[in-house]
């Protein structure tokens, strides 16, 4: 199971890149927030749903994942900051564990994780 996570994680990181690329401050990527310009929630959702799609295409989230809409987004606390958390919801998913999909971006738009429990 880490060698799934760890490859989410490699992929999401370069998917994130260019899209807080676009966001006005062209500096390089460090990974901290207060390298870019806050997004707003509709950005924030583009994102993550774009994350979304190309993970379920690449074969590393069902396919059945693939064009979900997300069920909410919002700002949340995440490890001392503040961060987006976009969720997914998928009832096509058998597993109820597995059937909601949490994205968290820093308020810049970089992807910290992903996962199935909101934490």
């Amino acid at each position: 199971m880490n060698a799934i996570k760890s490859l989410i994680l490699v992929t999401l990181l370069g998917l994130a890149a260019p899209a807080a690329m676009a966001g006005g401050n062209h500096g390089h990527s460090n990974g901290h927030s207060h390298s870019h310009a806050p997004i707003d929630q509709g950005t924030a959702q583009t994102s993550a749903a774009r994350i979304v799609g190309v993970l379920a295409k690449r074969g590393e989230l069902d396919g059945s994942w693939s064009g979900t809409n997300a069920a909410r987004v919002e700002k949340t606390p995440y490890k001392g900051q503040e961060a987006w958390v976009v969720v997914f919801e998928n009832t096509a998913i058998a597993e109820p564990s597995k059937q909601t999909l949490y994205i968290f971006l820093t308020l810049g738009g970089d992807f910290i994780v992903a996962n199935y429990t909101g934490k």
